[in-house]
């Protein structure tokens, strides 16, 4: 049997090649064996909600993130902001997510969701920059991230232009 690190590390290069089902069922059979690995459950927890939206899948990933808003890492109170908002918890996302996104400033995907959260709160001003920020510290090679959050930056221009006519 593979060792657990080994387990971990298949299940990075799964989600970094796009095999999210396949990466879900890695960090999942490690869950099995040790549910207290924290990196586990953080990568767990955020791919459940980031490609899933079925109520099992969600509430598995809130179960999964409580234990993570403790940690001192700010990697995990991201995960655990980012899982309150795809649950439409956009107080708590706000409280947790947007905190542990100034601390990972250089971290594109963390100033991505920021920026949609801020935006989703009305605080266009703070979404639009934190959008430009992750655009800024999105890879070159990160071509889907660099669209994702271009197509947000338009979405955001419809959110407050649809705010100001009401």
């Amino acid at each position: 049997p593979q060792s657990l690190h080994l387990k971990w590390l298949n299940g990075v290069l799964l989600a970094e090649s796009g095999k999210i089902e396949d990466a879900i069922d890695a960090y999942s059979e490690i869950q099995e064996i040790n549910s207290a690995i924290p990196t586990v459950v953080n990568n767990l927890a955020d791919l459940l909600v980031t490609y899933r939206t079925d109520a099992e899948s969600l509430a598995m990933a809130v179960q999964l993130a409580e234990g993570l808003r403790q940690r001192p890492q700010p990697e995990f109170r991201e995960t655990y902001g980012w899982v309150a908002f795809k649950n439409g918890d956009l107080d708590t996302a706000l409280e947790w997510q947007i905190p542990a996104a100034d601390e990972l400033i250089g971290n594109a995907l963390a100033q991505f969701r920021a920026g949609q959260i801020l935006g989703a709160a009305g605080q266009f001003d703070l979404a639009r920059a934190r959008l430009s920020a992750a655009l800024e510290a999105t890879q070159p090679d990160d071509i889907s991230l660099r669209e994702q959050v271009s197509a947000q930056l338009s979405r955001l221009d419809d959110l407050e232009a649809s705010a100001v006519l009401q």
